[in-house]
Formats: C-alpha cells, structure tokens, sequence
C-alpha cells in the first residue's frame, strides 16, 4: 500500500514494542502485522529504524538494529532510543533466532521456540559471559530480571490452552507465512551432530561431515514446532562450539538456547525474550533454517499477545511552556563565587556530547579544599534553566548518599517517601529519573573514598538525559567518566575572593599585597575564604593586609612546629609537597580564624574549642543540637565544656543568677531545664560567619539547630590531636551517642533519628578502630564497658545484629576476666549474647550459651531469681524452634508456677504467658493461646496504652491464634494496624516490621488478594536480604513464603526454583529433620505431584513421613498431613497409568461430572509460620546491669503446620475420594 493511504498514528499511540535485531527477524514479524501504519517522523538523537502497524489487536512498533550490529550493547542502544521515542510502550518483546541446545531432557529441534521463563534460580536469560576470572576458575555474576508479570501470566495461559488442545493460533499465523516464502526446509536438513563432531573447514555445507557421529531421535513431526520454557543464555559472541555449548548449558542448570542481545535489554526493557532454533550452537552453522525459525519466533510471539489484553495508550500531552523544576541543592554553601570561567565552561562542553546507553559522567577531581563544591555548586546556579531537575548527593560515606536520595525523592514528590526504606528511595530516584525526557543533573559531592564505597554506580540512574557531576579528592577515578583537575584558584580571582568585602575602596592599591596572600595561600580557594572571614570579621582595613600575613606566618609555623611526621601517614591530605602545602594553608587559616573566635568568647575558649573538636569525632552529617542536649542532661554531674550553652551562663562564663534568666527555653524544654539553645545556635552562628563551620540550619522542631564541617577541616580538628587525645575524644562521642539512645528509649522518635544514631555509632566505631589502642577499644576495659553493651542493644533493636552480635562478644570476654565468669553482669552478657546469636540463627551456638547461663544462674542466684526465670524462658522459646515442644511447654510452665507469687498484671507474668500461648500454638492448642492472647492484651492495653510495643506484639500474637482458626478478617484488620504503627516508630526495615509485613502478606494470601500479597512478600524479601543476609531463617521463610503465593498463581517453574532454594538453605542452616525443612520437602513434594512427576515426589514423601514421625510423632497433625498426601499421590499415579483405585477408593456410579471448563483445584501448599516477636524490655543503669528478655514470638522461625488447613483437607477429602478422577480437588 502506498505510504500516503497507510494508516498513520502519533508516538504516543503504540503500547508494544518489539525489538527484531535481524532484517530476517524483523521481515518475519512484519509479515505477522495485519495492518502496517505510515511511517512517522524520526526524533532528535533516535538513530533507530521502525515498523508500526497492529496485531493481535495492539498497536505495534517494531525496532531493529542497523545492518551490521549485533549483541548486547546493540540492542540496549535500541530499546533506550525506542522507550524515549515511544513514550506511551508498556508492553515489550525481543523476538528473533537462537542456536538450540538439545540433551536428554530437552529433544529440541530446529523450528523449535525457546521462550526465556524463570528456572534454576535464573530469571529467565542469563548472561553466561559476565564475570570475572578468580583463582578457581570464572565466577558469573550478575543478575537479569525474570519477564514482567503479565507476560508470564500469558505464557501459562497459552501453555495450558496448547496442553489441552484448546487454541493453537500459532500454528495458524505460521501457515500463513509457509504460504509466503517461510516454508519448513526438508527434515533431513535437522542433522544433530555429536559434540565432538566438528563441522569439517571451509565446507559450505554438512555434505562432506561424518554423518555416523549424529544423534538418532525419536520420530516427530517436523512440521509441527514445539514450544519450550526455560532459560536462555546471552552473550555477545556467537556461540560456534558445541563442547563449549554444553558446558556453559550445564553450569548454568540446563540453558535451552544461545542467542546474543537479550542480556543487555532485560533488565530495562524489562522484555519477554523469544527466539526460534536455527541451529544448535555448533560449528554445524548454516542459514537454511533462519528463515522459518524467524517465522515460527514471530508467530508465537503474535498469539501470546491475544492473551493480552490491549493497552489503552496516553493521550496527547500539551506540550509545557515551562518544564517543572526540582531541586535539592544546598542553599547555604556558595557566598561569593569568582573566577573559574574556563572549569564551568569545560563542564558545559562535556555535558553536550552525547552517549547512547546511560548518564554522561564528569568527575571535577582536586586537592581538599580547592573549591570544588562551589563550582560545582555555581554550575547549577547557571544552568538552572538548562535542567529540568538539578540535585544534591553528599558522597563521602554511603550513608550520606543514601540520605541525600531520601531528599532527592522528597524533591520528586514521591507520596510514600515517609513509609519507605532508603534502598527503595535510591531505586524510586534512580527509576523516575531514568524515564524523563527532559534533562536533569546530579552531583555527587565529595566522593573521596571510593575503596568504602564501590557501589556507586547503583546510585546512577540510567537515563540517556542524564548528567552526573562527581567531586573528589581521589585521581583515580577515570573508570566512572571523564576527569577536570581543578588548579589552583587564579590569582585575580583570589584577590578578588579575599578582597569582596571591601567597597566603595580602591583596592588596586593593594592589590600586592593582597596577590603575596593568595600566592602563599596556595591559590587554595578554601583557605582565602577563611582568610577573607577572618580579615571581615576582625573588620580590618585594606590596609592591614601586611599584618594579616605577619599573623599567618606565625600560626603557620606553630602547626608546623607542632605537627609530626606521622600526622601526613593517615593519607587523607596527601603525602607530596604541593598537597600538603596547600593542607597547611587551609589549617592556618582555619586556626587564626579559630583563635578569633577564641578571642570573642576569651573565658570559655577552651570549652568552646573542645566543642568543636568534640562533634568532628561525630559522624559526617549535619550534627543536632539534640546530641548535646541529651549528653548534658544525663551526665551527672554535665562535663565542664557543656556550661556554656547552660541558661543561668552569661556569654564571658559566668553564671547569672535565678532572676536574671531571660532566654527561653528551647521546644520541649521541660526536660531540659537547663540548657539555652539561643547559645548553641549563637555560637555556631559565630563559627559561620568565620567559615569554621558550614550549612548551619535552625529548626523548631525535634532537631534542632545544625551544623557541618568542611571534609577537610573534619579531617583536621580529628588529626590535630594528640594520639592519646584522639582516643579521648573518640571516647567521649561514644558517651555523646549513648546519652541520647538512653534519652530516646522510652519516647517515641521518628525512626530517621534512630538511624542518625546509627550513621553516628558507625563513626564512632570507625574512629575507635583508628585511633584507639587495641585494649582499650569500646567494651576491652570495664570503664567503657556501658557503652559497649549500649550499643550492642541498641543496634539490636535496630536489627544490626552483626555489629551487636561482635560487641556483646567482647564485652562478654571482658566482663569474664574483670569480673568473673560467675559474676551476675558477666551472666547477663552471656544471656544477651545468646539472644543475639538467636536472632541470627545460630541455633546451636545460642542453645549452647542458654545452658551455661542457667546452669550459672541456678547456681549463683537460685532457681527463683527473676534472672534466671528471664534464660529460662529464653530456652523454652528456642527450644520450641528447635522443634523440642514438649521441654519448651515444661520450662514455660514451670516459669509461671514459680511466679505465682506475683500479682496477675506483673509485667514478667505477662512475658511468660505469652511464651507459653506461643507454644501451645505450635502444638494446635489455638482456642488455649487465644484465651491466653486475650487476658494479656486487655492488661496491656490498661496499663501499657494501646500503641505500646509489648501492646502491638500481643495483638500481632492474637492475630497468628486467629489466623490458625481462618477467623481471616479480624487478623488482617489486626496486622494492618501493627504494621501502620511499626513502619512509623521503628522504620521500615526493622525485623519486626519485616514481620508484620510478612504475616499481612499471608493472611492476604489466603483471602485470594494474590497481587497485594505477592508485592508485599517481594518488598519484605528485599529488605531481610539487606538487613538480615541471605542465611538468615527470616530470609529463607519469605522465600518459601513468596513460592507459596506463586504456587497459586500457576507459575510452577518459579515456585520449584524457590522451593528447591529454600530446602537446600534449610537443609544446611537447620538439618534435614527440622519441621521448616521437612516442610519445604513436602510442599515441593506436592507441586510435582500436580504435575505428574511421581517418582521424584515419591522419594520425597517418604524422607518427609519419616522425619515427621521422627520428629514430631505419628500422631502430629502434620505428620497425618504427610501421610494423606503420600497417599494420595500413589492415587492419582495410579489413575494416570491406568490402574484402578484402591478398593475402598472406586468411585461410584454417582460422580457428578465436572464442567470442561472449572479450574483444575490443586494441593493446598502451607506457608511459613508468622514470626511473634517482642520488643525486649532493657532496664538501663541499674547495677547489675539489667537482664533482656527474649523477644515474645508465637510462631517460631520455621512454618506453623497450618491445623486449619489440615483439618479441611481431612475432613473434605473422604467426601471427594468416592469420585476424583485426575487432578485432584
């Protein structure tokens, strides 16, 4: 049809796009259009060639690469040009030819299709030749997404019409491409050769090949295609060798195809992958077979798009007279920019050239202090109306970055920012950037130290608009993007820096000496805007400039006098002359301004220097004024220093009288009586103003005022020091920390403060490995001995169980040879370092120090001390994940008989009754556990209030109890509001929301809200990973969790990948006889009963009634499960072969029919156990330094056996048995 009469469309009106890399691909899925559209015109940077048209209802765009391209980086450049150019795409496939891998399993012939789907772990297409070379061989890495969710919902729909003969439109679409010149070359052109049969050289065919080294196959109709699911292997070189085909196929668990463009498309193009066989990979190679392979691909493509439904595309959007703006960049930091015309104009040019596949990078790499945050800075200011989006990332640590992206997330105005964990804001910030159309930059600011934070690329989003600025005092950095060293400052522009302040005065005059400043300031930007602040602030004339470099010439040779060879070795100025030549400069400076400030506050200047010096020990964020606050609340009496910013203190030291008071308090200042925050913000106000400090900022709210330190003077204040006052300071920020996570304990705070303290305790950890001597580190002497083990608690509860797990260690083998191993706060670490190993997983380890420490106990402070109660039921709880119920229900009890004593609402009574319902839980006792649930919820709603953690652990507990009985409504109303309140007090990624989400997933789950569950088990899967490690029982519980949603959804070859994981891990981690393994082994057991696979299911029943009798008795509810099931299967192989039923079996005459079309109704799966836990309640200060309890779980860290279910499948099975015929209802 002519150009002109075709149908023509605008961009935005096609929804699928398909990549065709071959013209002999491409001419194959055109000829499957059935109305091919005009043409439309090309846009701005797009070298992409397309085809539109409609199929299957939906209106189609086809790319393809240029003649000549082939591989991973080709088809990535076309899906990145394709998705800016059709901006309304939301379905998306890469159809073409693949070399086939045949094997005993697979009989794969040429014609055949591969369809990448989820298998062996793999989502679906595995790049075999990304990794890396190690010392035992190459180690792949990487990992490419499995298809979206709609297309493998399509692939199980058409591969189940295909299985029972229902639609086989494919075979049709392909009848009508035969017709046209994509007929089927002969059958005996499909010769299979043996892997060690090379094709013989130079030959243009098989002819002269030894046809006595093929494989003989089984007879099947060559004209008929078959269809196969599995997984694809990707690489950019084509695959010739047939050796090597079968090796790679084999390490990565059976690839089916070998093709050479999926792997650098599916991850963003997020594609379905489908290729036709055209050969097998071998050096067999020839084109007969391209032709209909590429037909059969793009036939099968066409019909799994009839089981989609069609997109309805965005209309037209007016086009913007201005594009939205968004920033974070700081407001504060640029005072008076000069000079620097040839840098920014350097960074200007490199942002216009053009890269196909991702962000242009530019890395501004200069010494400390040169000024590479201010241009940086000035070019934002400047092309501000360039950028549709311009934000901020302060690089230094990890942490920061990814609290810089919370903001930049806030920026875009993602609704849900609050709710959401950090790791969701990066991917949120790096996917929405990744889509505009319009440009947009981001700097990452000083990113000094790459060898601590190598991640960096995560951080980057990928779109083609994007730039990205990077400031650094490293060199080595020209694997990012290209690199601009930034000189020093020229020397007009320094004078004209230092001299900014003066006006209305000739300053030419002077401009020699104001030039012999900045030439001995090293043109170091940073060092003459101090000397500039200090000039200003002492309010000097322009003809006092000589005196000023008298000055600096004296306090410079002071810090030299006073700073030794080993100060340069810790590398963070340099080692050359230039690099600490310029250091020299910005630390003269900062001292002569810091003296200054000295001078103004002349009766506290020591207080005031040991001030600053003390919140540069502090981690490299803004610090709160609120750290100070809580330190000197606590500290009986407050250090000396603190007085300063005391209200009855007068600004020369004194100290007013009670009448004299007139500063108001800051906000909340009942609890903090003493403290006058117009000082702090004053002072920090006055530091400013010297260039001291950086970024100040006042709140009214919890924060506080602010501050941050240049990296440079951080640096330096830490290494001016002393050896021994470093160890001092580092010492003194741990107590700074401590006081506020004592102070924080029993308020509710937003869960960014508790991870402040975090981002805090890792710094001061940092500094402790740096500075301190071994020996006298954080919990290795009994005088820092509090903070080791508040810390340890704290990062505990914050679920950072590495780090606790690493302190209680030593604080646990210092209290030993201090105190005594039978010394009461020696048992107490021991008891707390068991809870952690608990937490981890380390059953035996944590079994192992329980034991000890009540034997100890039972010893020491007798049978009926609270302490020894408290092991006790710490025992019981992990005895009952270790399956040992019965001793587990024995201890419990023993525990509230021993306490009966003590009055019904006694906060340790609850504690064990709560225990005790957890195990009666376990052991189908569900009415007992609620009643029990009930009574202590009432109690601690009355005394507690209704949103205090033991509160919400008892309602979570409740609603497992519930759950178990399927009264479904009530317990998802009950999860829903544990989770609300948990993701706002304690973050999103605490363990114990990780828990509520995992059990509002489950009881979703069962109510059919498949999608939500699904979603919620995946967020809570990524976030244990992060937290918790991949080992972690939590960790492997999601993963069985989420196979068991899938399982519903008919996506077996996922849910077998996820299952076989999750036993292997388990088998490992627990032991082979453990409930969860036995568990798993019995799920996977029954999903490859469903689907015919009766031999392998067979082996696994018998391992799993065995280790059920074993381990939990014959007469266990799930034992009876295992049995009925085992029974079962044997029935339904029975059927399948043709084979009566049992005679108490036969069905009779009387069987109702079932309608052709009713859902085949499969073996309900269980899930894993909803994890119960409890805050532990930590007594602080106390003398014998408090004992934990065991966080309150009813569910354990392995699966529930479900009794609900159970009991439904026994008591409708007998019922359904008299007429069950095949699949099982």
């Amino acid at each position: 049809m002519p150009e002109g009469r075709k149908k023509r469309l605008d961009h935005r009106d096609y929804t699928v796009a398909i990549i065709c890399p071959l013209e002999v691909e491409l001419s194959a899925m055109r000829l499957m259009l059935e109305d091919e559209h005009a043409m439309l015109p090309p846009k701005a940077g797009d070298t992409n060639g397309y085809i539109c048209g409609e199929m299957s209802g939906h209106n189609i765009v086809i790319g393809y690469l240029p003649y000549g391209s082939q591989g991973i980086g080709a088809a990535a450049s076309v899906a990145t040009h394709m998705e800016r150019t059709f901006p309304s795409i939301k379905l998306r496939m890469l159809v073409g030819i693949g070399g086939g891998v045949p094997s005993d399993e697979y009989d794969i012939r040429l014609g055949d299709v591969v369809i990448g789907m989820p298998d062996r772990g793999h989502g679906g297409v595995i790049q075999y030749d990304l990794g890396k070379e190690t010392l035992t061989g190459f180690q792949r890495k990487g990992h490419l997404d499995a298809p979206p969710t709609i297309w493998r919902d399509a692939v199980v729909r058409m591969r189940s019409d295909h299985r029972n003969k229902r639609k086989q439109q494919m075979w049709n679409f392909l009848s009508e491409a035969q017709s046209r010149g994509y007929s089927c070359p002969a059958p005996e052109k499909d010769v299979l050769f043996l892997n060690d049969s090379p094709h013989v050289p130079n030959q243009p065919t098989c002819a002269q090949c030894d046809k006595t080294r093929t494989v003989t196959r089984t007879s099947r109709d060559p004209y008929v295609p078959s269809i196969f699911y599995g997984l694809i292997a990707s690489g950019d070189r084509v695959m010739k060798n047939a050796k090597k085909r079968d090796k790679i196929s084999q390490e990565l668990g059976g690839a089916l195809c070998f093709e050479m463009e999926a792997a650098g498309s599916i991850n963003d193009f997020h594609c379905i992958v489908i290729r036709g066989i055209a050969d097998y990979a071998d050096s067999h190679k020839n084109d007969d077979w391209h032709a209909y392979a590429a037909a059969t691909a793009a036939a099968c493509a066409k019909e799994l798009l009839t089981y989609v439904a069609p997109v309805v595309a965005r209309s037209p959007e007016p086009p913007k007279s201005e594009p939205t703006k968004f920033s974070n960049i700081p407001k504060l930091l640029v005072k008076d920019f000069v000079g620097r015309k040839a840098e920014l104009q350097d960074i200007e040019e490199h942002f216009t050239s053009r890269v196909p596949d991702g962000p242009r990078i530019i890395i501004i790499s200069a010494l400390g202090g040169q000024g590479k945050s201010q241009i940086a800075l000035e070019y934002c200011r400047r092309m501000k109306p360039v950028y549709k989006g311009l934000f901020w990332v302060n690089a230094s640590f990890k942490y920061t970055a990814k609290r810089s992206f919370s903001e930049v997330a806030k920026a875009l105005g993602q609704p849900v920012v609050d709710s959401e964990s950090e790791d969701d804001q990066v991917q949120f910030v790096c996917d929405t950037l990744a889509e505009w159309e319009d440009r947009w930059l981001m700097v990452f600011d000083n990113y000094d130290d790459p060898d601590n934070f190598g991640e960096v690329m995560d951080f980057i989003p990928h779109g083609t608009e994007g730039d990205v600025l990077f400031t650094s005092r490293c060199q080595d950095l020209d694997r990012l993007g290209e690199t601009i060293n930034i000189p020093p400052l020229a020397t007009d522009d320094g004078v004209a820096l230092l001299l900014r302040s003066f006006r209305g005065v000739d300053v030419e005059k002077h401009r020699p000496e104001a030039e012999k400043i900045v030439k001995r300031l090293g043109g170091l930007a940073l060092a003459i805007d101090q000397a500039a602040a200090y000039i200003r602030y002492r309010r000097l004339s322009v003809g006092d400039l000589r005196g000023f470099v008298e000055l600096y010439e004296e306090q410079r040779e002071k810090i030299l006098t006073h700073t030794p060879d080993r100060f340069w070795e810790y590398g963070v100025f340099g080692k050359e002359k230039e690099a600490r030549e310029k250091a020299l400069s910005a630390f003269t400076t900062w001292e002569m301004s810091f003296q200054q400030l000295c001078q103004k506050y002349e009766k506290i200047a020591d207080a005031v220097a040991r001030f600053l010096t003390l919140s540069a020990f502090l981690a490299a964020i803004p610090i709160n004024e609120w750290l100070f606050i809580n330190h000197r609340d606590r500290k009986v009496p407050p250090d000396d220093w603190t007085s300063i910013f005391s209200l009855r203190a007068g600004y020369d030291g004194t100290v007013r009288g009670e009448g004299d008071d007139s500063a108001v308090p800051p906000p909340g200042s009942e609890d903090h009586v003493d403290w006058d925050t117009y000082k702090f913000w004053d002072l920090i106000h006055e530091g400013n103003q010297l260039s001291l400090v950086q970024e100040i900022s006042r709140s009214s709210g919890q924060e506080g005022a602010t501050f941050v330190f240049h990296p440079l003077i951080r640096d330096w204040l830490q290494l001016r020091q002393s050896p021994k006052e470093r160890q001092n300071f580092t010492k003194e920020a741990m107590w700074v920390i401590v006081d506020s996570i004592i102070k924080f304990e029993k308020s509710t705070v937003v869960a960014s403060v508790k991870q402040t303290l975090l981002l805090h305790i890792d710094a001061a950890m940092e500094n402790d490995e740096k500075f301190s001597k071994k020996g006298c580190r954080i919990g290795e002497e009994m005088k820092g001995d509090d903070a080791g083990r508040d810390f340890a608690t704290f990062c505990w509860q914050q679920g950072r169980y590495a780090l606790s797990a690493k302190l209680w260690q030593i604080v646990r083998r210092t209290r030993e040879v201090e105190l005594g191993k039978e010394h009461k706060s020696t048992l107490a670490a021991m008891n707390d370092q068991a809870l952690v190993a608990h937490e981890q997983g380390n059953y035996p380890d944590a079994e192992k120090l329980y034991r000890e420490v009540l034997r100890l106990k039972r010893k020491v402070l007798g049978s009926e001390h609270p302490d020894t109660l408290v092991t006790m039921n710490n025992l019981g709880i992990l005895l009952r994940e270790e399956s040992a119920y019965e001793e587990s229900e024995q201890l419990h009890r023993k525990v509230l008989k021993i306490q009966q004593q003590l009055p019904n609402d006694h906060p340790d009574v609850l504690h064990s009754r709560v225990h005790l319902a957890a195990v009666l839980c376990d052991r189908g006792k569900f009415k007992e556990a609620e009643h029990i649930y009930r009574e202590v919820l009432e109690i601690r709603k009355r005394v507690l209030g209704d949103q205090h953690e033991d509160t919400l652990v008892t309602r979570h507990n409740l609603g497992l109890a519930l759950l178990h009985q399927r009264e479904y409504a009530e317990a998802e109303v009950i999860y829903r509001d544990v989770l609300k309140i948990r993701e706002e007090v304690l973050g999103m990624e605490h363990p114990e929301t990780l828990s509520s989400r995992n059990n509002l997933a489950e009881v979703l789950n069962y109510q059919r809200k498949t999608e939500e569950a699904e979603a919620l088990f995946r967020e809570t899967l990524r976030s244990e990973e992060k937290v918790l490690g991949p080992s972690h029982p939590n960790m492997i519980r999601s993963r069985h969790n989420l196979a068991w949603v899938l399982e519903g959804q008919g996506r077996d070859d996922e849910v077998e990948a996820l299952y076989r994981d999750v036993h292997k891990a388990r088998t490992k981690l627990l032991g082979p006889e453990h409930p969860a393994t036995l568990l798993t082994m019995n799920n996977l057991a029954v999903l490859l009963t469903n689907q015919g696979r009766f031999s392998e299911a067979e082996k696994l029943y018998k391992k799993t009634v065995a280790g059920r009798i074993k381990v939990l008795g014959r007469d266990h509810a799930d034992t009876v499960a295992s049995e009925e099931d085992y029974e079962w299967m044997r029935e339904k192989r029975r059927i399948k072969e043709g084979r009566d039923p049992s005679p108490e079996r036969r069905t009779p005459d009387t069987t109702p029919e079932r309608s052709p079309d009713a859902p085949t109704k499969r073996k309900h799966r269980q899930p894993d156990t909803p994890t119960k836990r409890d805050e532990n309640r930590i007594h602080r200060r106390k003398p014998a330094f408090g004992e934990r309890r065991i966080p309150e779980r009813g569910g354990g860290q392995y699966e529930r056996s479900l009794m609900e279910t159970v009991g439904l499948i026994v008591a409708v099975r007998s019922a359904l048995r008299s007429f069950l015929k095949g699949d099982r209802y």
